[in-house]
C-alpha cells in the first residue's frame, strides 16, 4: 500500500492512518510505503521525532521531485491514498489561479485515491480580515485571483475534468469544510465499455 499525504503537519493524521492501515490483518509494515511532506522544517523535525517507519521530507510540493522518486524508487507510478487538507487555500494564495490547478494536477497524476478538503471562498477573506489585523500581507492580492466566490466548485470541476470521480463525502470539519473522497476513473475501461442495448 502506497500512502501520502501533502502538507502533513507534525505527522499526527500521517502516523494514526499508518496505524490504522497496520491493524488491518492483510497489510505487514514492509508493504506499507508512507510519504509525508510540509513546507515548515520544524514540523517535519517534529514528525520525525514520531515515528521512523514513515517518510517525512520537508520540501515545497509543488515544485518537489522527492513523490515521483519517493514512487519510482519502489518501482511504482502512483499512490494508493493520497490526503490534501487543510492547504487549498494556501497553495492558491501563494501560487495563484494556475498554481491552484497545478496543484491539482499533480495530486491526480500522483494518485489513485484522493482525500481532500478544499477551502470556501469565506476561509479567504477571514484570512485577509487577520491578516490586516495583525498588519501582515498575503503573497497575492485577492483581488488579482480570478478564483474566488466558487473554489469549491472549480476544485471538484477540476478534479473531475482530470477524469477522479466524486465517492463520497468522509465529513465536515470544524470549520464546516467538506472532506471529500475522489477516484481516479479508469478511462480505458469507460472508453471500452460496451454501449447498453
Amino acid at each position: 500500500t502506497w500512502y501520502r499525504h501533502v502538507g502533513c503537519n507534525e505527522g499526527d493524521l500521517t502516523i494514526a492512518v499508518s496505524q490504522l492501515l497496520l491493524d488491518q490483518a492483510t497489510i505487514s509494515p514492509q508493504n506499507l510505503h508512507i510519504l509525508g511532506i510540509d513546507l515548515d522544517h520544524q514540523l517535519i523535525e517534529r514528525a520525525k521525532q514520531k515515528s521512523d517507519f514513515i517518510d517525512f521530507q520537508h520540501d515545497n510540493f509543488m515544485v518537489s521531485p522527492i513523490p515521483d522518486d519517493f514512487l519510482a524508487q519502489r518501482g511504482q507510478k502512483n499512490f494508493e491514498l493520497v490526503f490534501a487538507l487543510s492547504i487549498t487555500m494556501w497553495i492558491h494564495l501563494n501560487n495563484g489561479d494556475e498554481g491552484l490547478d497545478s496543484f491539482l494536477e499533480k495530486l491526480c497524476r500522483l494518485s489513485k485515491n484522493l482525500i481532500i478538503e478544499p477551502h470556501p471562498w469565506k476561509c479567504y477573506l477571514s484570512m485577509r480580515k487577520r491578516n490586516k489585523k495583525n498588519k501582515t500581507e498575503l503573497p497575492y492580492s485577492l483581488d488579482t485571483l480570478k478564483i474566488r466566490n466558487d473554489v469549491v466548485q472549480h476544485i471538484e470541476a477540476k478534479l473531475e475534468q482530470l477524469h477522479f470521480k466524486l465517492m463520497g463525502t468522509l465529513g465536515v470539519t470544524k470549520w464546516e469544510r467538506k472532506i471529500l473522497w475522489y477516484q481516479r476513473v479508469d478511462i480505458e475501461a469507460v472508453t471500452n465499455k460496451e454501449p447498453d442495448a
